[in-house]
């Protein structure tokens, strides 16, 4: 045999080798199934905070003149954010009848109703959602002063405010 004959056959013979050695070898795969778990919390929220002794809410503030024919009216409002989906309801502390809340201001001795003005119910999305509170105070109430010496000096206007007794209101949000 030719030594150039030799050399064709020893490629030949290698080259078969290696093809059959590439062939004869495959990747394998193997694979697994696993579940993702998520365990939501879900909550609401008064003015997007959930401090422990409760939302900050502005002040309903009343401008009221003893015998005034017109009642006198203020409002407020807050915003309440809930995990989407989840229902929730809001109450203000107190007596109530159809939705209205009825007070007397003891330092005042002056009576007030406060409402929501829309649904005091909903259904959260993940945005806040603004709820107000209505206030009304009727005509033609006397109202008092919680000390004698709340006079005006002369050409002054005397105002009798509420520094203590019963002014702080509550808004409880349930879900």
């Amino acid at each position: 045999m030719k030594s150039s004959h030799k050399i064709a056959l020893v490629a030949s013979v290698l080259l078969g080798l290696g093809a059959s050695a590439s062939m004869g070898v495959q990747a394998a795969t193997a694979t697994g199934n696993f579940n993702v778990v998520v365990n939501l919390t879900p909550k609401c929220e008064i003015n997007s905070t959930s401090a422990a002794t409760g939302a900050s809410i502005t002040d309903l503030t009343f401008s009221y003149t003893a015998f005034q024919a017109l009642a006198a009216t203020a409002d407020t409002s807050f915003t309440v954010r809930c995990t989407g989906n989840l229902p929730y309801s809001l109450a203000l502390d107190g007596p109530a009848a159809a939705g209205v809340y009825s007070y007397t201001d003891t330092d005042t001795g002056l009576d007030y109703t406060l409402r929501f003005r829309t649904s005091a119910a909903g259904v959260g999305d993940g945005t806040a959602k603004t709820h107000h509170i209505d206030g009304s105070m009727s005509g033609n109430q006397a109202g008092t002063c919680a000390t004698a010496t709340a006079t005006a000096a002369a050409g002054s206007t005397t105002v009798c405010s509420n520094t203590g007794g019963n002014r702080q209101r509550t808004v409880t949000l349930t879900y």
